[in-house]
């Protein structure tokens, strides 16, 4: 038997399969946003060259209904209820041929309400005027916070839930007084305004006493003078009606619980002077409370005024009698000595000032 044997042939092909990354969206997928404010969201991938497209399916209380595109997202949605809504994006991210989806979250604020204000100075005031009552028509509502600002003036202080607040206008020009509405711990907010023309005239400055059951306003020749007092917590403010003369009577004043002013005008200025600065509250430029030393007291020359050191910069020093007419003014630093040779014989007040804000008095007798 005869055998032949044969070679089988073979042969090995390499191939290669090239297996690319699928892309993820990496960047945050949860999101609030403002009712009626316009946002954008910067999709992001850490594979190279993606391209995204976008979009959104109807939801109630969301408008414009839907929306879709490609890149980023830029939309202003609406919300058109009193609560927050959820708005869902379906993003497709792509890359190299391959592809994924993913979710991303807006929770849609509710609308942020207009504050009113409707508590306000004149809209024409002149510089140098002090105090003026600013309020919003109600309280804010729950999860709202209120804050108030100012150009061309200064928010001296704001009250308990800052539903009021007092404003100067120092210097002439455009005044603007702001209130703005925000959602607490979120950047949603709305705005009132009101517009104050602050002319170039300048206000008086006016002191109060308190004695002999009598508030005292000094100088007595404004043109004239209506009394109140505000709330020291809230700033709330309440005119005394009939309360029209220079000096108002009182034998039960409640410090503890009411700043009193007095209002004068003269020259066509308007000025709020309080007995002391309004207390209890936030403020930003209360003057220190000072301490006061007078002597020789009784004096028949010259009567030597101290001021504690805790005061910086110039005082301002009034001598009236005990129904306010004023006789001696000056302004120094933290003493001085004033020749009052020239008062007449009886019981005096000396009452010391800085912007208008009353830090100390005291009385002397004139032999």
């Amino acid at each position: 038997m005869e055998y032949q044997l044969t070679e089988e042939a073979t042969n090995t092909q390499e191939i290669v399969v090239r297996v690319n990354p699928t892309p993820i969206l990496t960047s945050d997928t949860h999101d609030t946003v403002c009712s009626g404010v316009q946002f954008t969201y910067v999709p992001t991938s850490s594979t190279s060259g993606a391209t995204y497209t976008w979009n959104r399916s109807a939801v109630s209380g969301i408008t414009p209904a839907t929306g879709s595109g490609s890149g980023n997202l830029v939309e202003t949605l609406i919300n058109t209820t009193a609560s927050p809504v959820i708005a869902i994006y379906v993003f497709t991210v792509t890359a190299n041929g391959c592809s994924s989806t993913a979710t991303v979250v807006k929770t849609v604020n509710a609308p942020v309400p207009v504050p009113v204000i409707v508590t306000n100075t004149p809209v024409n005031v002149c510089s140098n005027t002090k105090f003026q009552n600013f309020g919003a028509a109600t309280l804010p509502a729950s999860g709202l916070n209120y804050n108030w600002s100012a150009s061309n003036a200064a928010i001296w202080s704001q009250g308990a839930n800052h539903q009021y607040a007092l404003v100067n206008f120092p210097n002439p020009g455009t005044a603007v007084v702001y209130l703005k509405t925000n959602i607490i711990g979120a950047a949603c907010s709305n705005t009132d305004s009101f517009i104050v023309n602050v002319s170039s005239s300048v206000s008086d400055n006016v002191t109060v006493i308190y004695y002999n059951s009598r508030f005292v306003a000094s100088p007595g020749n404004e043109d004239s003078y209506q009394w109140g007092y505000d709330d020291k917590t809230t700033l709330d403010s309440t005119m005394l009606h009939g309360e029209v003369n220079q000096d108002y009577y009182n034998a039960t004043p409640d410090f503890g619980n009411k700043s009193y002013w007095v209002i004068n005008t003269h020259n066509g200025c308007m000025q709020k002077t309080y007995f002391n600065s309004p207390l209890g509250v936030t403020e930003t430029n209360e003057p220190a409370i000072a301490s006061i030393n007078v002597f020789p007291n009784p004096t028949d020359g010259n009567i030597n005024i101290e001021v504690s050191a805790n005061v910086k910069g110039d005082i301002k020093y009034e001598i009236a009698n005990m129904i306010g007419q004023q006789y001696k003014v000056t302004t120094a630093g933290n003493s001085v000595s004033m020749n009052v040779t020239d008062l007449p014989a009886g019981v005096y007040i000396i009452t010391c000032t800085q912007e208008g804000t009353k830090i100390a008095s005291t009385r002397f007798i004139k032999n």
